[in-house]
């Protein structure tokens, strides 16, 4: 798990991962100053709910982008893990990566 979240942190704008269950438990992380418990369940919670709204358009949800006023929020719908990447860095840049290493 180590080597995966590795990969992530090297690529150019990653600042931070996070990977959660499904069920909103932290399993690992890099991400200091925040608690850990608090921020695996929103995730979840965010997951989960754009997961409902893709039931409505008959599609499934891979990922969800919150963007902020300097970087980006990512969390990527990994079977039963949820992988969440903070940082300024494209789409594009960090998807296929994440999809290969979690999926």
């Amino acid at each position: 798990m180590n080597e995966e979240i590795n990969n992530l942190l090297n690529v150019e704008g990653v600042e931070g991962v996070i990977l959660t269950s499904k069920d909103g438990l932290f399993i690992k992380g890099n991400v200091e100053k925040v608690n850990e418990d608090v921020v695996s369940a929103i995730i979840s919670a965010i997951i989960g709910g754009a997961g409902e709204l893709g039931n409505v358009i008959n599609d499934n949800v891979k990922y969800v982008i919150i963007g902020g006023d300097s970087s980006k929020i990512m969390l990527f719908n990994c079977g039963e893990k949820i992988v969440g990447v903070i940082g300024n860095v494209l789409l594009e840049d960090i998807k296929d990566k994440v999809l290969t290493l979690f999926s």
